[in-house]
């Protein structure tokens, strides 16, 4: 009542408190506060609402939306150490696997046909195979993390399906399988990403 008599004319602004009940718990409310006309006179009116409940509820809303915002930043931060992890691996196995590739293709252009050369042609067959291998592990473990994107463009299938069954023949063969590609002489191109469409195949 001091701050009512306080204020004078004026109207309190809203405010917030805690009223301590006979059993010990407490409740908070909101006081809102007028000044009318009574008798001829000012008057101030008060009312008090008990908001404890949406406090409450405030407070679990509030605590959620940290809980929320930590497992973003902690899954931000596994993002980037898979993402470092990720390109640790790309030079690890790509640094040596590029160094076999240029000396066998180096060597297989270099030597006449003779076993020598056949020898040297599966050497880059095999380093090749090994290579996207590798793409295709990176890649799905780029599609893990949110990585992975596509780079699309107008494709030949059917240049594309013979450039695949050139490469899986050598493979077929040590198998003793016979591999062997039936397409219509002329497909509509496509729009996609090459090398995803290739591991797909």
């Amino acid at each position: 009542m001091y701050r009512l008599r306080k204020a004078g004319r004026q109207a309190l602004p809203n405010y917030e408190t805690t009223l301590l009940r006979k059993g010990g718990a407490t409740r908070v409310v909101e006081v809102s506060t007028g000044v009318i006309q009574y008798r001829g006179r000012p008057a101030h009116v008060g009312i008090v609402r008990d908001i404890t409940e949406r406090k409450e509820a405030e407070d679990k809303l509030r605590e959620a939306y940290e809980r929320e915002a930590k497992l973003r930043r902690d899954l931000e931060e596994e993002i980037r150490k898979r993402g470092e992890f990720l390109r640790t691996l790309v030079h690890e196995l790509k640094t040596p696997l590029t160094a076999i590739l240029a000396s066998s293709s180096a060597l297989a252009a270099g030597v006449e046909q003779s076993m020598v050369a056949d020898f040297a042609g599966n050497i880059e067959r095999g380093a090749s195979r090994l290579n996207r291998r590798i793409s295709e592990l990176i890649d799905l473990a780029r599609g893990d993390i949110g990585m992975l994107y596509l780079n699309r463009e107008m494709l030949d299938p059917v240049s594309m399906l013979e450039e695949i069954a050139n490469d899986m023949e050598q493979v077929a063969k040590s198998r003793d399988l016979s591999l062997v590609l039936d397409v219509p002489g002329e497909l509509p191109a496509v729009y996609a990403d090459a090398e995803r469409l290739r591991q797909v195949v």
